[in-house]
């Protein structure tokens, strides 16, 4: 597919932003995305880090592209994250204008995920759950500065593998936590199932049976 798509290596006419700000083109076998903003042009991955929806369809805001898809927003100058559900920045490459053409050539190291000030941040957090919302919700970006530990469900024993201090959480912390979560978890199994007992034998001695030739009455 990406073969069929202008090769920005050779270069194509600035003329092909007249009216659209957006295309998508080719760099080696990488799709690489070309915005104009302004009097500026970048050039970024194609596609959403998150699940690689065409960012070519999605809208410029300040200076942020869009995800079409689940509404992921980048920075158009250094690919980093500036909202979820996406994790991972975006690639980016230099591009270079010469003689009424836009080139890109050299792709650009990463800049990661600028992080959130540090003295607008707890210390540590505990976050429980170790599904996609818990993954998403301890965001690289926010990772390296402060401590994140993320509890999961023990499964037959085992911890999962995601259940490990994270940068500023000491293991005396996670592992007196952990104990707690675990209690607390089977006392709630314990407790459901009491409740589920209690409900059922209350249900079996109030239901009044059907004598034999009648029907039930209809709610």
């Amino acid at each position: 597919m990406s073969d069929s798509l202008p090769d920005l290596e050779l270069g194509i006419a600035a003329s092909e932003f007249d009216g659209r700000p957006k295309l998508v083109g080719r760099v080696g076998t990488e799709q690489v995305l070309v915005v104009k903003s302004g009097n500026e042009y970048f050039a970024v991955s194609a596609l959403c880090t998150h699940y690689h929806g065409p960012l070519v369809e999605g809208l410029l805001v300040d200076g942020t592209i869009r995800c079409p898809w689940h509404h992921a927003c980048f920075d158009l100058k250094t690919g980093a994250v500036k909202r979820g559900p996406a994790l991972d920045p975006l690639e980016r490459w230099q591009v270079d204008q010469q003689d009424g053409r836009i080139f890109v050539r050299r792709q650009l190291p990463h800049t990661g995920n600028a992080p959130y000030s540090a003295d607008m941040q707890p210390e540590s957090i505990v976050i429980v759950g170790t599904g996609a919302a818990g993954l998403a919700s301890s965001g690289r970006n926010i990772g390296v500065v402060f401590g994140i530990a993320v509890l999961g469900v023990i499964v037959n024993g085992r911890v999962p593998a995601m259940l490990a201090p994270g940068e500023g959480v000491s293991d005396a912390a996670l592992s007196a936590f952990r104990n707690l979560y675990v209690d607390a978890l089977q006392a709630a199994y314990v407790v459901a199932a009491a409740v589920a007992f209690v409900g059922a034998v209350v249900a079996a001695l109030t239901m009044r049976p059907t004598p034999p030739g009648t029907s039930a009455p209809v709610a």
